[in-house]
């Protein structure tokens, strides 16, 4: 019996504890690995309600929704969807990685491991080890787009992608041969005889004319075997 006006709760046992029966839940949103504050929306009991919109962000990540439980285990939910509650509810953010393709290649010398379309993320690093074959040496990785090489001069490195690009091993060849510079009809002396060379290396060579001689052009024997910077200077490479 109720002689005087009354404020009446009621309360129902869950197994462990008595909770309100017909109070509107409280949603609470955290971050789960994300930057930002966690925040709570009060939803009407047993009412379909939208789920306030995510504010949360994480550096190389897209946001993918929501899950009860941290590792993605529990009920998900879309950003926005509209829930009907009876009891008060924490949701994780769901993230996933960006990746991107990247085409991963050697150039001649050597061979490079992964090869070939691969999909990189912008946080997991992937490792890529070039090897270089018999008379070769790694020389350095040149990349493009948005591929972040660790250590550009390192065989083995660490990659990761902020947009799709290239990744190309390069190699240097470490066979080794004389170069010999010798003075033609009209030249007083020449400069930049070299015993060993390296194949691929760079090589100052000078010729000084006679007088009353202009110099020409430099050739070389055999002709394949050698490149000039400028056939027609005295001094060059």
């Amino acid at each position: 019996e109720i002689s005087s006006a009354s404020t009446m709760t009621a309360y129902m046992y869950d197994g462990s504890n008595w909770v309100d029966y017909n109070v509107d839940p409280v949603v609470t949103f955290k971050a789960n690995g994300g930057t930002g504050s966690d925040y709570t929306q009060t939803v009407n009991y047993n009412t379909s309600t939208a789920l306030t919109a995510n504010t949360f962000t994480r550096t190389g990540y897209t946001f993918t929704g929501w899950n009860t439980k941290t590792d993605g285990t529990g009920t998900s939910y879309t950003d926005k969807q509209k829930v009907t509650l009876k009891a008060n509810t924490i949701l994780y953010a769901k993230w996933t990685e960006k990746t991107y393709a990247v085409t991963i290649s050697a150039g001649n010398g050597g061979t490079v491991s992964p090869s070939g379309s691969q999909t990189i993320g912008q946080v997991t690093k992937t490792t890529v080890t070039a090897t270089a074959n018999d008379n070769y040496e790694f020389a350095n990785w040149t990349a493009t787009g948005g591929v972040v090489v660790a250590n550009t001069t390192s065989a083995a490195t660490t990659i990761t992608a902020t947009a799709a690009g290239t990744l190309t091993a390069n190699f240097r060849s470490t066979a080794t041969n004389s170069l010999t510079v010798v003075a033609g009809a009209g030249i007083a002396s020449v400069t930049g005889s070299t015993d060993p060379v390296t194949l691929g290396s760079t090589y100052d060579i000078k010729a000084t004319p006679k007088t009353g001689y202009t110099f020409s052009t430099w050739t070389a024997n055999p002709a394949a075997n050698a490149e000039f910077a400028d056939a027609r200077s005295e001094n060059t490479t």
